[in-house]
């Protein structure tokens, strides 16, 4: 059986299996609220009979949800469903949470489509939405410019491992080898010490003087790669162990 970790939804736990499919019957519980209307507070929603109700009116539902039994005594089998899964069903709730979620669908349909025609758009737009979310996440403005920098960095680094033959799992173990050289550890052991899921990005809950950390290593072991015309998964990791080992040693003295 797969394990699962808890996630959370406007402030409700919402449960998600270990492959990233979420519960259906959480995210509506937590997404479909009682509201007041004229002074008197609607009956919590059933988010069984809620699921009945859409699937009843919309059979192509059940086609992108499916069955789990999440751990725990009394557990039955609970229809779960990816992100995208989750998008079709809350696209179909009745009420003012299910027109306020097509609204912002909407938007962003159109924002897409205008971004298609004007890439430019797309790339400041995309800066600003990472900058909202990591202000949001309690990031400095420096720890910001550090993230954004760092992420140019790190596409100039996977670029160098591309072209000198690195393949499929290659980046990730490129990527654990600078990891493992700075920190002694994995990606997902460095998770697991800060107590962060599997599907958060690393890079956004080390401090600032550790992504620094990372971008130099990225650095140094593009240019030995490139140098020392390096190729191959194994050979570009054992570069860049080497190259974060350098910047280690050297910040230590």
């Amino acid at each position: 059986m797969l394990s699962v970790y808890m996630g959370e939804y406007e402030g409700n736990n919402v449960r998600v299996t270990e492959d990233g499919r979420f519960s259906v019957y959480d995210v509506l519980a937590a997404f479909v609220k009682p509201t007041v209307r004229n002074g008197k507070q609607s009956k919590e929603i059933n988010p069984t009979q809620l699921f009945k109700t859409i699937t009843d009116k919309n059979p192509e539902v059940l086609q992108f949800s499916g069955k789990f039994k999440f751990p725990g005594r009394g557990q039955r089998e609970t229809p779960v469903a990816n992100e995208e899964g989750i998008y079709q069903i809350l696209m179909l709730c009745p009420g003012r949470r299910g027109a306020e979620f097509r609204g912002w669908a909407a938007k962003i349909v159109r924002e897409r489509r205008e971004e298609e025609n004007n890439p430019e758009l797309a790339l400041t737009r995309g800066r600003q939405r990472a900058i909202n979310s990591w202000k949001k996440q309690g990031l400095s403005d420096s720890h910001i410019e550090e993230r954004l920098e760092g992420i140019q960095k790190r596409l100039t680094f996977t670029d160098h491992l591309k072209n000198h033959g690195v393949t499929g799992f290659g980046y990730a173990q490129c990527t654990n080898a600078i990891y493992l050289g700075l920190f002694e550890a994995t990606a997902i052991s460095l998770k697991e010490q800060k107590g962060i899921s599997k599907t958060q990005n690393l890079r956004d809950y080390l401090d600032e003087d550790e992504v620094r950390e990372i971008s130099i290593s990225e650095d140094l072991a593009a240019l030995r790669i490139k140098k020392k015309k390096v190729m191959g998964n194994n050979e570009c990791a054992k570069v860049s162990f080497e190259s974060a080992q350098s910047v280690k040693n050297f910040l230590n003295n």
